[in-house]
């Protein structure tokens, strides 16, 4: 597990935004169904050093923000459910993740709603904020998930203390990013994915 935090989130008033569904979208227009009938999950290997160290200097310079922009050289787009209750940043997460080349196949704000779109799309991996709406937080779901379809977790959340990192070491978290999200550290996250077999 990586620990990608490396500044304090700038305050936000995003209380406005707390009262959306719990579940914000769930895509009509995904592959067909049946390619992933008897889905194996692929055994995760281990993380190189090399992954993070290409964008080691992705927070300055001109050329760094265009590699951090880049789209991902994967075989094809990795999938990724998004589980955040605050609209505004759901919104802009799903901006970056599509910008850097993965396709976001659905969005919850619940553990119950997440882990139903992990069940139904079978995504490479999920972004996970921790405190979410309903009775169980982030690292529940991300548990749950893991545990149900070997889908690992990379937790976007301004609650990232030695306690809750404690708590989902058994999720085998891909990596932890601090809000406000960095371009730079969401790219380095994203050269950890394994990509599943469909």
């Amino acid at each position: 597990m990586h620990n990608l935090a490396t500044a304090e989130p700038a305050p936000v008033d995003t209380d406005q935004w707390r009262t959306m569904p719990a579940v914000l979208c769930d895509p009509s227009e995904t592959p067909d169904q049946s390619a992933f009938s008897g889905l194996h999950p692929q055994p995760f290997g281990a993380i190189k050093a090399t992954d993070t160290a290409a964008l080691a200097t992705g927070h300055g310079g001109a050329a760094a923000d265009q590699s951090a922009q880049a789209p991902m050289a994967f075989p094809r787009r990795l999938r990724v459910v998004i589980v955040e209750d605050e609209a505004i940043v759901a919104m802009e997460l799903e901006m970056l993740l599509e910008d850097l080349g993965a396709e976001v196949v659905g969005l919850a704000t619940t553990a119950v709603d997440a882990c139903a779109l992990v069940q139904r799309h079978r995504p490479d991996f999920v972004t996970m904020d921790i405190s979410i709406k309903g009775d169980r937080d982030g690292v529940s779901a991300a548990q749950e998930i893991f545990d149900s379809h070997g889908v690992r977790s990379i937790f976007i959340s301004s609650n990232s203390d030695p306690v809750t990192q404690k708590r989902a070491e058994t999720c085998q978290a891909i990596a932890w990013i601090k809000k406000p999200i960095d371009t730079a550290d969401l790219t380095a996250a994203l050269r950890l994915v394994t990509p599943r077999s469909h």
